[in-house]
């Protein structure tokens, strides 16, 4: 995506528009690559977002990828979840108006996910949580937040290794949160 920016920036609308509703097509391969191709530009969709347009076709990308997030298939819901982390990472502060419905998705998914996904899943989390920072310490977003975090928590025993993502997507969580 970086090599040829300089010749796609001027379409890059036109192309995210093409995009969006493939992420809607009946191949999960379809889908599980649009996630992937919308991640490579993230940084340019976030970057456009200073205009009403812009404004809107981030938040076509954002609920696009938080849907596939929920995908049935295993792929689909892997390249959902890493894409929608590369662009938490390009976005930060400025998902915040998008908050209570990014959390929605993400605790929703929770539910859903097995043992490979679970871990990119508290990946995403952790990200959002380094990308709002402060923003996040309301008790309504905790509220949603912390429950299926902490019952994952305690369906895992000591050795488990899937221990360490989760307590590192909470050492985020923490810190996002601050002192108090």
């Amino acid at each position: 995506a970086e090599g040829c920016i300089n010749g796609l920036l001027p379409h890059l609308s036109q192309i995210v528009a093409i995009l969006v509703p493939l992420l809607e097509d009946t191949c999960s391969l379809v889908r599980s690559i649009t996630c992937w191709t919308l991640s490579r530009y993230s940084k340019w969709i976030v970057q456009d977002m200073g205009h009403p347009p812009g404004y809107a076709q981030f938040g076509n990308v954002l609920n696009g990828l938080l849907r596939r997030i929920l995908d049935n298939n295993k792929r689909v819901q892997e390249a959902a979840c890493s894409a929608f982390a590369t662009l938490e990472e390009e976005a930060a502060e400025e998902l915040s108006p998008w908050l209570d419905v990014i959390l929605q998705h993400l605790m929703y998914a929770f539910g859903r996910y097995q043992r490979r996904n679970l871990r990119i899943l508290y990946d995403a989390v952790g990200t959002l949580a380094d990308a709002v920072g402060s923003e996040l310490n309301e008790p309504k977003y905790l509220e949603i937040l912390m429950p299926p975090l902490i019952t994952k928590w305690q369906q895992l025993s000591d050795s488990d290794k899937d221990l360490f993502p989760l307590l590192e997507c909470f050492t985020s969580i923490a810190q996002a949160l601050g002192p108090g």
